[in-house]
C-alpha cells in the first residue's frame, strides 16, 4: 500500500491507496488528517469501490487508532444512480432518511442565502406529507410544454391560466380563461 503524508504544525495529513480495512478487499483511498487535543484525534474520508460496481462516500471521526465508525453519505451506483443517505439508489436521484424523521433536497442561491430558512426545500415532513417550502416571498411557477399554466404567489394566490397576472381584484383563487380549453367545467364523474 502507497501513502502519502505532509506534516504541518503538529498536524498530518495523509493520503492512503491500497484495501478497504473492514471490509472484503475492496479498492480504497482514505484520506486522514490528524489533530484536534490529541494526537490520535483524527478526521477521515474515505471512498471506495465494491463488486456491485458502486463508489461508497464516507466519513468518520476517532479518538485512538482503530476505532473509526464510518458513516455512508452517497453512493453512486452503475446504471442507476447517486444515493443520499441509501447504498442502493432506485432511480438517478434517490434520498433517504433511514428513520421517519424529515428528509428534504434544498436549493439555494446566491440571492435566497444558504441556510436551511432560505431557497427551496421539496420532501417529506416527518409525518410523510408531500412538502414543497419556497421560504422567499416569490412565485411557485407551474409550467408544461413551454407554458405556464398556474402561479402560487406569495400572498397565497392561486392562478390558473397561460401567462397568469392577476388582476388588482384577484381573489384567492382567480382563473383566467384563454385559447386552451373552455373556462371550468365541474362535475360528477360519468
Amino acid at each position: 500500500r502507497a501513502r502519502f503524508a505532509v506534516e504541518t504544525s503538529g498536524d498530518a495529513s495523509s493520503i492512503h491507496f491500497g484495501q478497504r480495512i473492514g471490509g472484503s478487499a475492496d479498492p480504497a483511498i482514505m484520506m486522514l488528517r490528524r489533530g484536534g487535543s490529541t494526537s490520535w484525534h483524527h478526521h477521515v474520508g474515505r471512498i471506495y469501490t465494491d463488486y456491485n460496481p458502486k463508489i461508497h462516500f464516507q466519513t468518520s471521526f476517532a479518538t485512538a487508532p482503530g476505532s473509526e465508525n464510518f458513516q455512508t453519505h452517497m453512493v453512486m451506483k452503475h446504471n442507476v444512480g447517486v444515493g443520499i443517505g441509501t447504498d442502493d439508489p432506485k432511480l438517478k436521484l434517490h434520498v433517504h432518511q433511514n428513520n421517519s424523521n424529515a428528509t428534504f433536497a434544498h436549493f439555494t442561491n446566491t440571492s435566497t442565502g444558504y441556510n436551511s430558512d432560505q431557497g427551496l426545500s421539496v420532501g417529506l415532513d416527518s409525518d410523510e406529507n408531500a412538502v414543497m417550502y419556497h421560504y422567499g416571498s416569490n412565485n411557485i411557477r407551474f409550467a408544461t410544454a413551454n407554458t405556464q399554466h398556474m402561479v402560487l404567489r406569495s400572498t397565497g394566490q392561486l392562478g390558473i391560466g397561460t401567462a397568469f397576472t392577476p388582476p388588482a381584484d384577484a381573489k384567492k383563487l382567480t382563473v383566467i380563461c384563454d385559447s386552451v380549453g373552455d373556462g371550468i367545467h365541474i362535475g360528477n364523474k360519468e
